[in-house]
């Protein structure tokens, strides 16, 4: 594959690589430019918890930041579940599973075409700690997670 990207489409796969790099699930990019006047690109992601969020959010801000990206609005609640950074020419839209399945942003916009930014970005030799070994799984619905008991009976 040819790395042909543009300079948003570059920024919008670091901050996918950056949010992948911070363990968020369920990464989509969305080109919605031909759809709506919004902003050309959404990228979707989920976080595990409140304190992930705020990280996610954290981490990408201080990267928009250091690359002179810059950002034109931050929405996080801290417990909304939902947050929502504005670079003008993409958004980034970060949920918990459950607000994500419940705003349906994936099926609003069903219309814009997904990009694969995990192929482009390995095209574009851009770094990668870690090698891509299977196509991660972007069903939001069949996220699921177990979260271990803080404390057995043996330690009580």
């Amino acid at each position: 594959m040819v790395c042909n990207q543009t300079t948003t489409e570059t920024h919008v796969y670091h901050c996918c690589h950056l949010l992948d790099e911070k363990k968020a699930a369920c990464i989509r990019v969305l080109h919605v430019k031909p759809v709506s006047s919004i902003t050309d690109y959404f990228i979707l992601a989920n976080g595990v918890a409140h304190p992930h969020l705020k990280s996610l959010c954290d981490a990408l801000e201080e990267n928009l930041k250091e690359q002179s990206i810059p950002v034109i609005g931050v929405e996080k609640e801290s417990e909304s579940g939902w947050a929502v950074i504005d670079a003008f020419d993409f958004m980034v839209h970060l949920f918990l599973p459950a607000q994500r399945d419940f705003y349906q942003l994936d099926a609003l916009w069903k219309d814009a075409e997904e990009l694969d930014w995990e192929k482009q970005h390995a095209a574009c030799r851009l770094p990668l700690e870690k090698a891509v070994s299977q196509p991660r799984d972007t069903r939001v619905s069949d996220v699921s997670f177990t979260v271990p008991p803080l404390f057995t009976k043996k330690s009580l």
